[in-house]
């Protein structure tokens, strides 16, 4: 199942932000979000705007869970395979672009994340392993 998520971040490369879930029912599509605590206040306001949306997806509503975090703490998680996101936005471009080098050299040989400052739409395989997508920089344009 595909969800498209519409929206426009300047700086921030997500269409969602971020605010706690609330009352999560058990076919609720939750889409897991890490991003810098740096960004927590407008993070919180526009992910409490979009799950407040209803957003629907083939009957399944989706839900945005934010986590705030240090960049590079977040970045090293979701390398390390210990955190599972969607959805990542450290504070600055360079933690993804340092990331993506360390995920290159590994194993699978590939970026960890498309970096974009303008996404307009991020596609969740919502069936899938939670994964990173998508996620903010100050280089380019581009979807997942």
């Amino acid at each position: 199942m595909i969800v498209r998520l519409l929206g426009l971040a300047l700086g921030v490369s997500f269409l969602i932000s971020c605010a706690p879930v609330a009352s999560v029912r058990a076919d609720d599509i939750v889409l897991e979000f890490a991003y810098g605590s740096e960004k927590e206040q407008w993070i919180t306001d526009v992910t409490r705007a979009y799950n407040a949306a209803g957003h629907v997806v083939k009957g399944k509503r989706v839900r945005v869970n934010p986590t705030p975090m240090g960049s590079g703490e977040a970045v090293e998680e979701v390398l390390a395979g210990t955190r599972k996101a969607h959805l990542l936005s450290p504070a600055s471009g360079a933690f993804l672009e340092l990331g993506n080098a360390e995920s290159r050299a590994g194993a699978g040989g590939k970026d960890l994340v498309k970096i974009g400052r303008w996404i307009q739409q991020a596609h969740v395989d919502a069936g899938a392993t939670p994964r990173v997508l998508s996620s903010g920089g100050d280089t380019g344009t581009g979807t997942p």
